[in-house]
């Protein structure tokens, strides 16, 4: 009885921390919605510690270029486009994400990888995977 109220126990704990990280699916709204509100920090924390310098470059580049711009409701980042996701496919270590960006129509993978517990975007891996390459591929 008592191994049996254990492994209950068990399983909960794990569901319960399982279940505290958001999906990439999640990541990849909350980083939709920092662009859109031009919050610098927000978006660059949802991408892997590789990937930050171009996330931040990529941000520095969109503020200087449009940072004279007068409409109050403007920001930088409302430039990066929303998407939908069509497709999620585990891959043990990393999830890809089929997106169909609505701007446009045109579709892409985005993959992320779990670093320290929480799902964030590679964009190094993300362009192996849209450019075709092998996962070893530099």
């Amino acid at each position: 009885m008592r191994r049996g109220v254990a492994r209950v126990g068990v399983l909960l704990a794990a569901f319960w921390l399982g279940g505290c990280a958001d999906s990439p699916a999640k990541v990849l709204e909350r980083l939709e919605s920092a662009a859109v509100d031009g919050d610098a920090a927000r978006f660059a924390a949802q991408f892997t510690q590789e990937s930050r310098p171009f996330a931040e470059a990529l941000l520095s580049l969109y503020q200087s270029r449009y940072a004279l711009d007068a409409r109050r409701e403007f920001t930088p980042l409302r430039m990066l486009g929303r998407s939908d996701v069509i497709d999620q496919v585990d891959r043990g270590g990393s999830v890809a994400l089929r997106v169909k960006l609505r701007n446009t129509g045109e579709q892409a993978v985005l993959v992320f990888r779990r670093e320290d517990g929480a799902w964030r975007l590679d964009l190094m891996a993300t362009d192996r995977e849209n450019r075709g390459d092998p996962e070893g591929t530099p």
